[in-house]
């Protein structure tokens, strides 16, 4: 399966081995233009795609909604990406669609939080501790720079999918970003724990 429009040809890319393209458009979204759609039934039919190597794209993609279990009450998508609001366009690429619930806003946090700290405390590598600089003074000054030194000032969600490189940068950007309820910087941490405080660092941001 392709990324998002990182399908860039039509018989090459099924030769290759790609099994289906997202979300289905050419180059140019909702203009009805495709490297597959219609040219793929061409392509088979003149030979220039083997009629088995349609078969195992289908195959594939079939065996893997069977293997998930999407034929025994699956269910349905919970959440858009094209919205956050609660209701919204069904079909959002359709010329003509109707209206229904979009996001229904489900907690699916559980003990992530948890693990996720666990995951970064376990990953953190002390390589040498020169001069004992560890652990820090209460007392040292302390100066944190670049983009991480804050979160975005404009809000940790403030960009759409989050793609914008002004404060610390969550995750990567794109369609699989999510709205996050909090973003803890090392330094924030520091200073809801009494570690630190205010008249002994320097917050600054380049």
């Amino acid at each position: 399966m392709t990324d998002w429009f990182a399908q860039v040809g039509g018989v090459s890319s099924a030769l290759a081995g790609t099994d289906m393209a997202m979300p289905g458009d050419g180059d140019i979204p909702l203009l009805g233009l495709a490297y597959w759609a219609y040219d793929l039934s061409t392509s088979v039919l003149n030979g220039t795609v083997p009629l088995e190597r349609l078969n195992d794209m289908v195959t594939r993609i079939v065996a893997t909604w069977y293997q998930l279990g999407q034929d025994q009450n699956y269910p349905p998508p919970n959440f858009s990406a094209n919205t956050a609001a609660a209701t919204g366009l069904c079909y959002p690429g359709a010329l003509f669609s109707p209206t229904c619930e979009t996001n229904e806003y489900v907690d699916v946090q559980a003990d992530h939080a948890t693990v996720a700290r666990e995951t970064a405390r376990e990953g953190i590598t002390l390589l040498k501790n020169v001069n004992h600089t560890l652990p820090l003074s209460t007392s040292a000054s302390l100066k944190i720079l670049g983009s991480d030194a804050q979160n975005n000032p404009d809000g940790i969600n403030a960009c759409t999918d989050r793609s914008c490189n002004r404060g610390v940068l969550g995750m990567g950007w794109g369609s699989g970003e999510l709205q996050r309820s909090e973003i803890l910087l090392t330094i924030l941490i520091y200073l809801r724990n009494g570690k630190l405080s205010l008249s002994g660092c320097t917050h600054r941001r380049h």
